[in-house]
């Protein structure tokens, strides 16, 4: 015979029951199936694993052995089963990915392919609340340099990408023409900057300003970029 899964079953039953009959009720067996399966067991083995008394069973120091390994086997038994269900499940399931409405976050939903959901989120409290919750499996977030990103010890990150902010001017600019426009040559315009976020992006920028002289005279607040596009063309911000 070779020991199963079922052996090392009816052993621990007997070890935990101290007895072959309230083993055999645990194991909905008879006693007598029991008492011929252990003595297969034992005699398998070369060995006794429980000394029979008249109130019951008790292990000997080899059956003491068997069912502290055994015990350990149906635990790691138990794990493995766990873990693969757990496994399958997230192979079937589709990745839920959320982050900032940008370019690079819809070429990341189309890399993962048609196993994916994905939803445009701006606020980084929001998806890091929402990672923390386990409701997302990847967030797109925005770092801006002196605003720092905590996130939840749980939770890994890697550098997607780096991006420059760009300036956009209205067509008939007198700097439009020029490849490159020193910030200060807008110090006297007027602005449109998104609604400020957590992410820190407006105050990043505006610190950016400071550092070359002026400060923003900021008009306009919008975060779509069509009306954003509207203002710089039609009213002359920037």
């Amino acid at each position: 015979m070779r020991l199963e899964v079922r052996h090392l079953e009816l052993v621990v039953a007997i070890a935990d029951c101290g007895s072959l009959r309230k083993a055999a009720a645990r194991l909905h067996l008879t006693q007598p199936a029991v008492t011929t399966q252990l003595k297969r067991i034992e005699d398998h083995l070369g060995g006794t694993l429980f000394l029979r008394a008249a109130d019951g069973v008790k292990l000997t120091p080899t059956g003491q052995d068997f069912v502290q390994e055994a015990r350990s086997m149906l635990i790691q038994l138990v794990e493995l089963e766990r873990v693969t269900r757990r496994n399958a499940q997230y192979a079937s399931a589709p990745t839920r990915l959320a982050g900032i409405p940008a370019y690079h976050f819809g070429l990341l939903a189309a890399a993962l392919k048609d196993n994916v959901t994905s939803r445009t989120i701006k606020e980084t409290g929001t998806l890091t609340a929402l990672l923390t919750a386990g409701e997302l499996d990847i967030a797109v977030l925005r770092r801006f340099p002196g605003t720092p990103l905590t996130l939840p010890p749980n939770v890994g990150h890697r550098l997607l990408t780096r991006e420059p902010l760009f300036v956009g001017v209205p067509e008939q600019h007198p700097c439009a023409r020029r490849p490159e426009i020193p910030l200060e040559a807008l110090a006297g315009e007027k602005w449109v900057m998104p609604e400020p976020d957590d992410s820190g992006m407006n105050a990043h920028f505006a610190r950016e300003c400071a550092a070359r002289g002026f400060e923003q005279r900021i008009a306009h607040f919008s975060s779509e970029a069509h009306v954003a596009l509207t203002l710089i063309r039609e009213s002359g911000a920037v």
